[in-house]
């Protein structure tokens, strides 16, 4: 069997950081669960990451925090999470 993917999940809110976790322990994933993007730079310090999924709530500290993650190792697969209060600001 091989060893489960690890998962670091970058969301600042501290409940829904811990369903996006939950969700993806119970899909057999390692989950590593952060609020910010420096403790997020820190857990990929010696750790093999599969997936990053980024959630913060500022556009340049997003782009940013992706250039960051990427330059560090480019095989780490992102995906940039945004949420928006309403449809209509989605779509704007």
């Amino acid at each position: 069997m091989a060893p489960a993917q690890t998962v670091l999940i970058v969301e600042p809110v501290s409940e829904v950081r811990r369903i996006k976790e939950r969700t993806l322990e119970r899909a057999g994933y390692e989950v590593v669960g952060v609020g910010t993007i420096a403790a997020a730079l820190a857990s990929l310090v010696g750790r093999e990451v599969a997936l990053v999924l980024l959630d913060l709530p500022e556009d340049r500290m997003r782009w940013t925090a992706l250039d960051t993650i990427r330059s560090q190792d480019p095989r780490i697969a992102v995906i940039v999470m945004q949420r928006y209060p309403s449809f209509e600001d989605a779509v704007e």
